[in-house]
């Protein structure tokens, strides 16, 4: 009924108490068994909570454990598996921790292993492993012989995103948390697909790692949901409209979704880091052209992170690892260019974020730099302001750039999971914004949006979400 009932262990390396406890598990007798990763070690316990013994040390031999005992696992017989994370091998003990074998070894092949994880057995004593960094599962028998494996890095139904535990229900299901496609997913002992749940999936309205946004002159946003290879519009109270998009290299392809603007006479453009390249739409989603590819030569990108258009319908690209800002027409005619390598006035390091003001000043957030710099639209430096930290105008890992109607500047601080308003100036106005995942609460806050009636919009990257701040008007 979900009461309450007890409690035990502190940090710490004496007995009974934990460093990063990884995994837990049961014999038939109800004792209880913890994978103490931190502490290189298993503990067992009765119960009730009491201590009974422990095993293993740091290294490399039978009975020792390197990087972390993670996965536990007891069959009907009471052997004991243990995941030894940085040795790539399952070892076998009985209860009191005597050492029985071991399997696996560092690879892909089969019966290797590289980074298991969680660990489960069966009726029929069959273990399951999550190979976490090889993305499958792999089954072996009680002896530890290969018995089969699925899985493959992706999304689909038959891949995983670093399966990160593994368990056997009654009805011998074998779950497999598939934790960066945010999934669970339900197999048989063969390994076929039977269920999923998906916890952010690609339902309509539904993110996963979302990059950038985009907000037109009546309040609907346009979002790039990175990791769907897709971009999903909403209208101003935040209801699902329309999405175009999907994963390739082809026209309205998608690989690396970046960074999103709008320009004037409805124009969506949309930078792909992945593929070097700009792509234009109309903003119902029918493609218009593109250019760029990779390269340092004018024209080209690598990895562009950022886009900003003007009033003119210039449009302005971070190009983040040349460390330089390009400036292009409508149509993607390369007109102009700007920076180099370095920390001076006028230089970069890593421009991620890039937006232009009503007067068409250019402002740039830069990732690595920790600074914002401000240029006019042809490329002279005018100031910066910015550096290293948490206190007020500092920063740690700036992402993006916004402004508003009046001019202010808004920076997605992201290593400090926090919003920075700055004067155009670029005096301090305030910040918002902590670590977490509720209203206000951020996990790498990336792509930025001001409307014309100066709500803010954030990109909550990590939190698959996008959050709308009220206006604050002059």
């Amino acid at each position: 009924n979900g009461n309450f009932l007890s409690k035990w262990g502190t940090q710490g390396a004496a007995a009974g108490e934990f460093d990063n406890p990884s995994g837990i598990d049961c014999d038939s007798l109800g004792n209880v068994y913890v994978s103490d990763a931190g502490n290189n070690r298993v503990a067992k316990f009765s119960a009730t909570g009491t201590f009974v013994t422990q095993w293993g040390t740091t290294g490399s031999g039978d009975g020792q454990f390197m990087g972390g005992a993670t996965g536990i696992a007891i069959d009907n017989s009471n052997s004991v598996y243990v995941s030894d994370w940085g040795n790539n091998r399952v070892q076998k003990f009985d209860t009191s921790g005597a050492f029985l074998g071991k399997f696996g070894s560092n690879g892909s092949g089969d019966g290797q292993l590289d980074a298991p994880y969680g660990l489960a057995t069966d009726t029929d004593g069959n273990v399951y492993v999550a190979d976490s960094n090889n993305f499958r599962v792999q089954k072996f028998n009680s002896s530890g012989a290969f018995v089969a494996k699925w899985g493959t890095e992706g999304h689909g139904d038959d891949e995983f995103a670093y399966p990160i535990d593994v368990d056997v229900d009654t009805a011998s299901n074998v779950i497999v948390a598939d934790s960066e496609n945010d999934r669970v997913m339900f197999f048989n002992t063969d390994g076929v697909l039977q269920k999923k749940w998906r916890f952010r999936d690609a339902a309509q309205g539904w993110f996963y790692r979302p990059q950038d946004i985009a907000v037109d002159a009546f309040g609907r946003m346009y979002v790039a949901d990175r990791s769907n290879a897709r971009i999903q519009v909403f209208n101003a109270k935040g209801k699902f409209d329309f999405e175009f998009g999907s994963s390739g290299s082809g026209n309205g392809e998608f690989d690396g979704l970046a960074a999103l603007a709008l320009g004037p006479g409805g124009v969506l453009y949309v930078c792909d880091d992945s593929l070097s390249r700009v792509q234009k739409f109309t903003t119902s989603g029918i493609y218009l052209g593109q250019w760029g590819a990779y390269g340092s030569g004018n024209g080209q990108f690598d990895c562009p992170s950022g886009i900003a258009t003007d009033n003119n319908g210039n449009v302005y690209i971070a190009d983040q690892c040349n460390d330089r800002i390009q400036k292009f027409d409508a149509d993607g005619v390369y007109l102009t260019q700007w920076g180099t390598n370095g920390t001076g006035p006028g230089q970069f390091i890593y421009p991620a974020g890039i937006a232009v003001d009503g007067s068409g000043n250019v402002y740039v957030a830069e990732y690595d730099g920790n600074r914002v710099q401000k240029f006019d639209s042809s490329g002279t430096f005018a100031l910066q302001w910015g550096s290293s930290g948490s206190g007020n105008g500092e920063f740690s890992s700036p992402q993006n750039i916004a402004v508003d109607p009046a001019g202010n500047v808004y920076v997605s601080d992201s290593g400090n999971q926090r919003i920075q308003k700055f004067s155009p100036d670029g005096v301090f106005v305030v910040a918002w914004g902590t670590e977490g995942d509720g209203e206000g609460e951020f996990a790498e806050p990336r792509g930025l949006a001001v409307d014309t009636w100066w709500n803010v919009y954030v990109v909550d990257h990590m939190n698959c979400n996008v959050q709308k701040f009220e206006a604050v008007l002059p």
